[in-house]
């Protein structure tokens, strides 16, 4: 599924989940920069939540 990530400083990058559970979440993100100008290669991440540390 076709996305958009935005960082916390503003900067937005094109994405695509992969694979989504409740606990966890695989995207590639795409060739984006950083906001000091820094380009960054396409990429996978995993995220995962964990429901103890949410407290």
């Amino acid at each position: 599924m076709p996305t958009i990530i935005e960082f916390l400083g503003g900067e937005k990058a094109y994405a695509k989940i992969i694979h989504a559970l409740p606990s966890e979440i695989t995207i590639t993100l795409g060739e984006h920069s950083t906001d000091k100008g820094e380009k960054i290669s396409p990429e996978t991440w995993l995220l995962q939540y964990d429901k103890k540390e949410d407290n």
